[in-house]
């Protein structure tokens, strides 16, 4: 039996590939979905729609903050105004990531892949104040090889750049990743 993945329309025999590397997303692939969790409770204590929310926390500003460039307490700020519901900036914060657990035998996974030789970095459009709560949590960032985390280096996944950068600090080229990730279309 062939094992593969389609990559546009496209059916590859991953057997034989030559994979050095594998790429983690946090939210989704390493955590469960963390932010999913948040706005379905946020949206059953506002009354506001997923979608408004959503926009709220996945774009705009959430971006510009995701890319360091404006603090958390500024977003969390504004935040707050947006969503109008009786929560400050910080509260929403912790409500926020403390939606995060880690997906079953994730880190077994991790062990296995490293013990075959092949590297595991993170790659994720993360922040500082999630970062620091779930590695005090979880203790997990020591077990990657690498980390390149959105607000560190101003990029987001929706630049090419972030993949390019994070496989440049791996010494690898792209065919010799595999990158676990939600939600994207690159």
């Amino acid at each position: 039996m062939t094992v593969g993945v389609e990559k546009g329309g496209f059916w590859y025999d991953v057997k034989n590939m030559k994979i050095k590397a594998v790429l983690f997303d946090l939210g989704g692939v390493y955590f469960e979905d963390g932010t999913d969790k948040f706005l379905k409770i946020l949206s059953g204590k506002t009354g506001k729609s997923y979608q408004d929310l959503y926009s709220v926390f996945r774009e705009g500003k959430s971006l510009e903050y995701r890319k360091n460039e404006i603090s958390g307490k500024d977003f969390f700020d504004w935040a707050s105004k947006q969503v109008n519901a009786g929560l400050l900036g910080n509260e929403l914060n912790e409500m926020w990531v403390s939606q995060y657990t880690e997906m079953p035998g994730i880190r077994k996974l991790i062990e296995g892949l490293k013990e075959k030789g092949i590297r595991v970095a993170v790659l994720s459009d993360n922040v500082p104040e999630r970062i620091s709560y779930l590695e005090n949590k979880y203790h997990f960032l020591s077990l990657f090889d690498d980390v390149v985390l959105s607000y560190q280096v101003n990029l987001t996944k929706t630049s090419a750049e972030i993949f390019r950068f994070a496989l440049s600090r791996l010494k690898i080229k792209p065919e010799e990743a595999v990158l676990l990730m939600t939600g994207m279309s690159i």
